[in-house]
């Protein structure tokens, strides 16, 4: 996967919060206790990770910076897309479906340009990507995935 492999800490550790995010609020069922302790874990470990990086930058002193600046850009767009496909803000899940039926072909730099650090579609991707292994590869469950992308 592309979308988290050549990219500073910072911007991975945002990549995937949000498709953690996307995932969680866009996914609620599941199948059985092991499902459901996955997807109770990562959003944990997201979170948590998330709180490190904007709240207590000095234990990440060498990201502390830049992940704010990406991170104040991603709750931009994030604004911006809420402005303008009228979901309700505080539907968690509506928000969330509506931004994975996002057409994400185009790479987000192309539509941004270099001056955003907003890593929103970025992060779609990754999540559509976790949700299409599912579907496609029998066993390659995007909770176990996604714990295994946190573990790293």
């Amino acid at each position: 996967m592309t979308y988290v492999a050549n990219v500073a800490y910072d911007e991975n550790l945002l990549l995937r919060h949000i498709a953690t995010e996307l995932l969680f609020h866009s996914d609620e069922e599941f199948a059985d206790e092991y499902n459901y302790n996955a997807r109770e874990f990562n959003k944990l470990l997201s979170d948590y990770m998330l709180y490190l990086l904007i709240m207590q930058p000095i234990m990440m002193s060498a990201v502390a910076g830049i992940g704010k600046i990406r991170f104040r850009d991603t709750c931009a767009e994030i604004n911006r897309f809420c402005e303008t496909e009228n979901p309700t803000p505080y539907d968690e899940k509506g928000v969330c479906e509506k931004i994975l039926g996002v057409n994400t072909y185009v790479k987000p730099v192309a539509v941004n340009g270099d001056q955003s650090k907003s890593v929103l579609f970025d992060a779609c991707m990754l999540a559509k990507e976790l949700k299409r292994l599912d579907q496609e590869e029998k066993g390659a469950d995007k909770l176990k995935l996604m714990s295994k992308i946190w573990v790293e």
